[in-house]
């Protein structure tokens, strides 16, 4: 049997064969070389057959440079030619959907993408501990390039219709706050922390959250000239935050932002300690921070906001023993704090 042009016999051990199947999809117009695209089968008439449906794909407007490539890439190259014009907030969040594509759908093609595929992954991401919000997200992302894959040709339908998502819902807003109990518990073990600890830094910005009620942007850009710790009546001037998006420290963003947060006793002695630790550490080192950050490492870096939020999420799973359900974000520890703040005024009263 004559094998059409693009097809290639193999032969194999034992007798056997396989056919090889090479597809050209014109030139990349960026690098000017040879799309091509391979697949092997077990007989001639699979390949024969597979040939005859991706011409036909091509004349009606089959995109193979997509097509070729992996899901995760795919993503990245469409986001880096569609979605220049987005915002920072916006851009980082295509940047973390390409990194959980990357590793959720590692070394899938695009023209391998399913709906049983996708489906799957995502109820694996569930298991895990996935959340339906975040879940949702992710599901959204792909939606959106899915749709514009069909509109390139690189796509015939939309494997991402109709995916059903399992994450744990979690608690609704009016509950995202600890237990009194589980809020003395993660002080105790906080203040155990000693500041010259690997990651004392994390755990001083969790114990300065929660005895405060502060966002954590104010707190990674708080000052020194801020921090008030030898007046009468201990105090933060909260004047200026850091800014996730341009990821630069700025004013607060309303009038009513501007306060001044009393500090318990306790903190107050543990953030002493910090800053004679660190004004020591800056002074060997011969290092000088213009900014005057209170909570940049031995190393002089800035704690990054993702890596803030991944520590408290272990601190709750290893430390706290939490069960999925009940660990809250960064930002529940503001409302633990005003919850303790109402318990109390109820005791005392």
């Amino acid at each position: 049997m004559k094998l059409p042009k693009g097809i290639k016999e193999n032969r194999l051990a034992n007798n056997k064969r396989s056919y090889k199947v090479t597809i050209y999809g014109g030139y990349d117009p960026v690098t000017n070389k040879k799309i091509r695209e391979y697949k092997t089968f077990a007989t001639a008439q699979e390949a024969i057959d597979y040939q005859q449906e991706r011409q036909v794909a091509l004349k009606k407007g089959y995109n193979m440079k997509f097509g070729t490539m992996e899901f995760s890439d795919a993503f990245n190259l469409w986001v880096k030619t569609y979605k220049t014009d987005v915002s920072p907030a916006s851009w980082k969040s295509y940047g973390y959907t390409y990194r959980k594509i990357k590793e959720t759908f590692l070394k899938v093609k695009l023209s391998e993408l399913s709906r049983s595929m996708i489906q799957s992954r995502l109820n694996d991401l569930g298991k895990k501990g996935y959340s339906h919000e975040s879940q949702r997200k992710l599901l959204n992302r792909i939606k959106q390039f899915t749709r514009a894959m069909i509109y390139e040709g690189a796509l015939e339908r939309d494997p991402a219709i109709d995916i059903r998502l399992n994450g744990h819902r979690g608690k609704p807003n009016s509950e995202k706050f600890w237990e009194v109990e589980t809020y003395r518990t993660a002080i105790k073990k906080w203040e155990a922390v000693k500041v010259d600890e690997e990651n004392a830094v994390f755990y001083l910005i969790m114990l300065t959250a929660v005895q405060t009620g502060m966002r954590l942007g104010e707190i990674i850009g708080l000052s020194f000239d801020h921090l008030k710790l030898d007046n009468d009546i201990p105090i933060i001037e909260v004047r200026q935050l850091y800014v996730v998006a341009t990821k630069k420290i700025g004013p607060v963003k309303t009038p009513s932002s501007v306060r001044d947060v009393p500090i318990p006793d306790r903190l107050v002695n543990k953030l002493r300690q910090w800053k004679r630790y660190i004004t020591q550490v800056n002074f060997a080192s011969g290092y000088r921070d213009s900014e005057n950050l209170v909570f940049r490492n031995a190393n002089h870096v800035m704690p990054h906001e993702d890596g803030v939020g991944y520590r408290f999420r272990r601190f709750q799973e290893t430390e706290l023993h939490m069960d999925i359900t009940n660990i809250i974000t960064f930002h529940g520890l503001r409302h633990t704090y005003l919850t303790y703040l109402i318990t109390v005024a109820k005791m005392d009263a």
